[in-house]
């Protein structure tokens, strides 16, 4: 199964397909010893699986695989470390955005213009919290909860990224 071209799977991925099964004729078949036991297939297939994990969002799980590249994809608070550390470098502080979602009696309103100052830490639940300034007052609030005004810059793309991955994790 590890022989599978990459991207054979990657294209399967995108395509909504199962790359992981073939349906062949008889005819197709010939009689012979299994070569490997059911366990190590079933490890394989979870490897590749976990490798190609973004690989049905396109271009965006491309992005998302290479900023989680070498994270177990199951593992969620070395992913949003990974996140903070990728977000911290790229990002270009002071950003405009706007809140996309919130409670409902929450002060920050859906809507609110906000600036995104820094992220200064994760919680398990919420995911990256930023600092954020609303009115002339400081903040947290959570990442996946915020939009960049701006969506033709590169600010917007990774937070939107960020966003795809925290609801698809």
């Amino acid at each position: 199964m590890l022989q599978i071209p990459s991207d054979y799977i990657e294209q399967s991925e995108i395509d909504g397909f199962d790359w992981s099964s073939k349906v062949l004729y008889d005819s197709d078949l010939e009689i012979t010893v299994s070569r490997d036991k059911l366990e190590n297939v079933k490890k394989s297939k979870e490897k590749l699986a976990d490798q190609h994990y973004w690989d049905s969002f396109g271009q965006q799980g491309l992005r998302i695989s290479k900023i989680l590249h070498g994270v177990d994809p199951h593992n969620e608070m070395k992913c949003l470390k990974k996140w903070v550390g990728h977000l911290h470098k790229a990002l270009t502080f002071p950003i405009q955005a706007v809140v996309s979602e919130s409670e409902d009696d929450w002060l920050i309103q859906s809507g609110d213009n906000v600036l995104i100052k820094s992220l200064p830490h994760i919680v398990d639940t919420y995911g990256v919290i930023a600092s954020i300034s609303l009115k002339g007052k400081k903040y947290e609030f959570p990442l996946c909860d915020l939009e960049v005004n701006d969506n033709t810059t590169t600010d917007f793309q990774l937070i939107d990224d960020y966003k795809i991955w925290f609801a698809n994790r």
